[in-house]
């Protein structure tokens, strides 16, 4: 926000432009989003259960040992360019309420992928 006299106190308060992003700003954008490529204990928990079939965001947060599962997917996302696709599907909760709970996948390019990743020895069981 900028601020130009003109209100009460001789301000007024505007919104700021913002300047045309060029090429060399859109890629130092998109370096900082792009996270190192190092497969933390629960990224190699998660992909591994994701390798075995679909989960809820629930199960996510059991084989990550943690209750951050959709930060820990945005994550494995930003260092391995998995898409991992979370759907939404029709449950009931505790109380009979209806809700919708989210369901993570691996596309088959992401089954390349996390194999790649985990390595052949990581994942002979879960083919």
């Amino acid at each position: 926000m900028q601020t130009t006299p003109e209100n009460g106190k001789g301000r007024r308060v505007t919104s700021a432009t913002t300047p045309m992003q060029t090429g060399a700003d859109a890629t130092a954008s998109d370096q900082r989003q792009q996270l190192p490529a190092i497969l933390t204990p629960r990224a190699r928990r998660i992909l591994l259960a994701l390798l075995v079939s679909d989960r809820t965001r629930e199960e996510i947060d059991r084989a990550a040992g943690a209750s951050n599962g959709p930060d820990e997917v945005l994550r494995i996302r930003q260092r391995f360019g998995l898409a991992i696709p979370c759907t939404r599907k029709g449950s009931k909760d505790r109380d009979g309420q209806k809700v919708e709970i989210g369901v993570y996948r691996l596309t088959e390019d992401d089954r390349t992928k996390a194999r790649r990743v985990l390595g052949s020895n990581a994942i002979q069981g879960a083919q």
